[in-house]
């Protein structure tokens, strides 16, 4: 016969059965006086939201390092729906006549907003034309739409928005079409004038008739990419933009002719909160660089004193991408470098007197990103609780690695970093079967509320292979979404910063353009709020140097703020 049932006995049970279902649903639990929401969960949608496209990267078997690099994605609302569109860099054939292969096919998918994608690069007029890298989008001729820039191995694409769904390719004619092997770029308003000029990031200098183009290790083994110290650095660019659909270069006066290095990733981003934007630079196996503006458009040189250029033991990195963030919550922008297989990733704690000191290992980022070799990175706050998460894409750029060194290999996972107050843990796990089971061949990182359900979500690409699109299914805290608008007519405000005020809570948050690496993320700022049900005020500085102040605005909702309806 059964044992009956006690009360105390039904209400273990019960309270069991109650820990499984809330543990299962992922809802919030409370630790000191904030909810802290851990269950994010990413689910990949790309087959389903129609983006059949795959990067090429003309790959010959003679190892030539560009075909290791690409690509890049981007971002951007072309056709002001509201809804983000997407485009993604393609990179082969080889740029050579003596290696044929199909046109470039860099893709752009038109956001349906049903959570699928349609592909009108055709109609658009956006196949590419060049060894694709990456890109970046911006407003550049001030008519009320979003441009597309595009970096390559060879003369790089500026592709003019004509507001009917249509591009126009000016690289040429805007002056912008330098022929270098260029990876990352930037449109920003370097001196503020209201007009977004352009930064550039070069790599090195190649052309296939160099014999240091390919090598092999060892006499009668298949050949290896070469290693990057092989080829000269080369100097990136800061073109101005002249107000008349021309960009001027202005790197030697504008105090950036000095300075050479491997380059690949670069953020603008106002590293002493003295309102204009200021550059860091991620060199490959170089010091990466600190420039910073004096609000006229010329840069000071501040990689030596501030200590970015280097890890804690003064030593260069292999510097890949970066993102910038204010990830302990102490009112200032902080820097992660993303590096090799074998050096961690570098996360530099802005100490607020222009010095940075590398926290790495205090932090919990170092001894989980020491074996990845690590390229796109992102600060993004994937739970919404207001600590601003990280997510990096890894992926090796030698395919022959495990036959050099069983402890490291080709395909790689990527990585989701919860920031709990400061600190980090490797969550990756939990995310889901995209992180917990693939390995790809990762390179960038683009975040985009893309669904504009209030939580983000992850574009991963990936080299001679098909992206990743991660929905962000799990439980989030409350938020509230800006779209930041600035002159006449009204373009997204690039190097805008705005503070949100919960309780005793001040949020930092900047627009950005092009960043992580090869990249360009969601031109929107997404705030989370964690449990808080209202905002107090919402300060925006612009980037003309007005200010705004915003009380008890609605959350759970995106606005739309215009600098000439607000500003004061």
């Amino acid at each position: 016969m059964d044992r009956p049932s006690s009360p105390d006995r039904g209400r273990v049970l019960g309270w069991i059965l109650l820990v499984l279902v809330l543990a299962a649903a992922g809802v919030a639990w409370w630790l000191g006086g904030g909810a802290v929401f851990q269950s994010g969960r990413f689910v990949d949608v790309t087959t389903e939201a129609g983006i059949d496209f795959v990067h090429r990267n003309g790959q010959t078997g003679q190892k030539f390092l560009i075909e290791t690099m690409g690509s890049g994605a981007v971002w951007f609302d072309f056709n002001a729906d509201g809804w983000l569109d997407l485009y993604l860099v393609d990179s082969g054939p080889l740029p050579d006549p003596r290696y044929e292969g199909p046109a470039p096919g860099g893709r752009l998918y038109r956001n349906r907003g049903n959570g699928t994608f349609e592909d009108v690069t055709a109609r658009a007029g956006l196949a590419g034309q060049g060894y694709g890298m990456g890109a970046c989008a911006g407003d550049y001729d001030g008519d009320g739409d979003e441009d597309l820039f595009v970096t390559n191995v060879g003369p790089n694409e500026l592709y003019r928005n004509e507001g009917d769904g249509t591009f126009t390719e000016v690289g040429a004619a805007s002056g912008v079409d330098d022929p270098r092997w260029a990876t990352s770029a930037t449109f920003l308003d370097v001196e503020g004038d209201g007009d977004l000029d352009l930064y550039v990031v070069n790599y090195v200098a190649f052309a296939f008739d160099d014999p240091v183009v390919s090598q092999s290790r060892a006499r009668g083994a298949p050949a290896r990419y070469p290693h990057v110290k092989i080829f000269k650095p080369e100097r990136d660019l800061l073109y101005r933009n002249l107000g008349d659909g021309t960009f001027t270069d202005v790197t030697s006066e504008s105090g950036l002719d000095g300075t050479v290095g491997r380059g690949l990733g670069v953020a603008a981003t106002d590293a002493d909160l003295d309102g204009d934007l200021d550059l860091f630079v991620a060199n490959d196996s170089d010091e990466n660089f600190l420039f910073v503006n004096d609000g006229q458009g010329h840069f000071r040189d501040e990689t030596a004193r501030s200590s970015f250029g280097f890890n804690s033991d003064g030593k260069t990195e292999a510097g890949m991408g970066i993102a910038v963030a204010d990830y302990d919550g102490d009112g200032d922008f902080d820097p992660i470098v993303t590096n090799f297989s074998m050096e961690t990733n570098t996360l530099y704690r802005n100490d607020g007197d222009g010095l940075f000191t590398d926290v790495g290992h205090r932090v919990g980022i170092a001894e989980p990103s020491l074996v990845p070799l690590s390229f796109g990175i992102a600060f993004f706050d994937y739970d919404n609780d207001g600590w601003e998460d990280l997510a990096v894409a890894n992926g090796h750029i030698d395919d022959l690695i495990s036959t050099l060194n069983a402890a490291l290999e080709y395909e790689q996972a990527d990585q989701i970093y919860r920031n709990v107050e400061g600190r980090f843990e490797d969550v990756s796990a939990s995310m889901g079967p995209y992180f917990r089971d693939g390995k790809r061949v990762g390179r960038g990182l683009a975040v985009a509320d893309f669904d504009n359900d209030g939580d983000s979500d992850l574009l991963f690409t990936q080299n001679d292979s098909a992206p990743n699109l991660l929905r962000n299914d799990g439980p989030v805290g409350h938020w509230i979404g800006l779209s930041l608008r600035t002159g006449m007519p009204a373009r997204i405000a690039l190097g805008a910063r705005i503070v949100v005020e919960i309780g005793e809570r001040r949020l930092l948050r900047e627009l950005r353009g092009g960043t992580s690496y090869l990249c360009q993320n969601d031109p929107r700022l997404l705030v989370g709020l964690a449990d808080a049900e209202s905002v107090s005020r919402i300060t925006i500085h612009w980037p003309s140097g007005r200010e705004s102040v915003i009380e008890s605005p609605e959350i759970d909702r995106y606005h739309v703020v215009d600098e000439n309806d607000v500003a004061r």
